[in-house]
């Protein structure tokens, strides 16, 4: 059932998730660029705890999304 409730070609099942999963491969990135960083400097460190800071934050919210729209498809059956 492609594009189930959306009209979407590019995915099968429901619109949120296929989006959860591009949200996911995004935030993937930013925890990956906060573990490659070479610390070396004060300022180093910073840049590292603000992209780790950013991955958790964005990563909170989007479990709290999934967590949400969970929640209503259940509700619906």
């Amino acid at each position: 059932m492609t594009g189930a409730d959306c009209g979407c070609l590019t995915h099968d099942g429901p619109h949120w998730r296929h989006m959860d999963a591009l949200w996911a491969a995004r935030n993937r990135a930013l925890l990956e660029r906060a573990r490659t960083m070479v610390v070396r400097t004060p300022e180093d460190y910073w840049r590292c705890y603000l992209a780790l800071l950013a991955f958790a934050q964005v990563e909170q919210r989007r479990l709290a999304d999934k967590e949400a729209e969970l929640a209503r498809e259940e509700a619906r059956r």
